[in-house]
């Protein structure tokens, strides 16, 4: 499955707002750790009434891979 999500920008950074409650952990780790965006190298969930959220801190492979990852997912 993949990941349905969006990148959300704001002054503590980016975060990710998953699109439905069945996105698992796996699936964003496979669908943001490629080797043109980088790696996940730690993830926190925060799920709520209604709404999930996920945290990502990102290893980047280059320069260009946060400015990908923003365009591609906004």
């Amino acid at each position: 499955m993949a990941a349905q999500a969006e990148m959300v920008t704001g002054e503590g950074g980016n975060e990710l707002t998953k699109k439905s409650e069945s996105v698992t952990a796996e699936d964003l780790k496979k669908t943001f750790s490629t080797p043109q965006l980088g790696k996940v190298e730690s993830m926190d969930i925060v799920r709520t009434k209604g709404r999930s959220f996920a945290y990502l801190d990102l290893l980047p492979s280059s320069d260009k891979s946060l400015p990908k990852l923003s365009s591609t997912y906004n």
